[in-house]
């Protein structure tokens, strides 16, 4: 699948949130689990702001290109730099066909994003869930056995 999923122009603030309320969605449809999407949503978010203080008015550009996600910066589609750029493996198969992908993508683009409360929200949940992740990889390291042999 090699399609054009959204451009969004970063002319405020309010965009930048929006980039990365964008593309954890967009990363859910394409079959990521929930860590990886805020990963993606998170590095989304970070380029955005670096772009938006340099130079307000560029475009988030999301795009499926040879078996990847990438999301980049740019005044159109071919004029991003290297360095301002997500480029991640898809999980396998998404979930959806790439038409569907495309109608949700275009679908999510005609209703507001979730505001920046919801969104604060949202990041806390994942947060807490990488917490709790980590708390439970930590109790599970301490109870394994150890080497007696040496």
């Amino acid at each position: 699948m090699d399609t054009h999923l959204l451009a969004l122009r970063l002319s405020r603030k309010r965009d930048v949130v929006e980039a990365r309320q964008r593309a954890r969605q967009i990363a859910g449809f394409l079959g990521f689990d929930a860590v990886e999407q805020s990963c993606i949503a998170a590095g989304a978010f970070t380029l955005a702001c670096r772009v938006y203080r340099k130079r307000p008015g560029m475009i988030a550009f999301f795009q499926v290109k040879d078996d990847a996600l990438h999301v980049f910066f740019g005044k159109r589609p071919g004029s991003a730099s290297d360095d301002m750029r997500i480029e991640k493996p898809l999980p396998g198969q998404p979930y959806f066909a790439e038409a569907d992908i495309k109608w949700m993508v275009r679908e999510l683009a005609r209703h507001p994003a979730p505001t920046v409360f919801e969104e604060m929200e949202k990041l806390n949940d994942e947060l807490v869930q990488a917490l709790l992740n980590d708390a439970r990889q930590h109790r599970s390291a301490q109870r394994l056995p150890r080497d007696r042999t040496a």
